[in-house]
């Protein structure tokens, strides 16, 4: 009976954080500030940052490398980091490799990887988020899903 409390639960705040994706994306008004930058990638990157009353509340990266392309965006509110999306382009494929993190009081709650669910709550990998002084984001996680 639990397992499935905690379910309804992880699913309720899946699909508020979907929510809060789609109205950060469908916001038009944003002051936008754009750095290009070549320290992490060979070809290098774009960062863009989604600004609303002077706090950013989505920020974009995009690198290339000689051998594909990397985007990630991260969206934030008032609580901090609550969603993560990643893709991987490799050159020369059509493939592309896509993880979705969503996150809830700095705990990740579900973890997709290409329509795949690794995990949907913190115990299947003890996930945690750590934001560095507002502008670096490290994701930890042990075990495996």
């Amino acid at each position: 009976m639990s397992l499935f409390f905690f379910q309804d639960i992880n699913d309720s705040l899946i699909s508020n954080i979907e929510k809060k994706v789609k109205l950060t994306n469908d916001y038009k008004l944003f002051d936008i500030e754009t750095y290009d930058s070549f320290e992490q990638f060979s070809e290098g990157a774009k960062i863009t940052l989604f600004k609303s009353c002077g706090k950013i509340v989505k920020a974009s990266l995009i690198g290339y490398g000689t051998t594909g392309s990397l985007k990630q965006e991260f969206y934030f509110d008032t609580l901090g980091l609550y969603y993560v999306k990643e893709e991987l382009r490799l050159n020369n494929t059509n493939n592309i490799n896509t993880s979705r993190i969503f996150i809830n009081n700095d705990i990740i709650i579900r973890w997709i990887e290409n329509d795949i669910i690794l995990s949907n709550n913190k115990s299947a990998f003890e996930g945690k988020i750590r934001s560095l002084n507002n502008s670096e984001v490290v994701i930890e996680f042990k075990g495996g899903g």
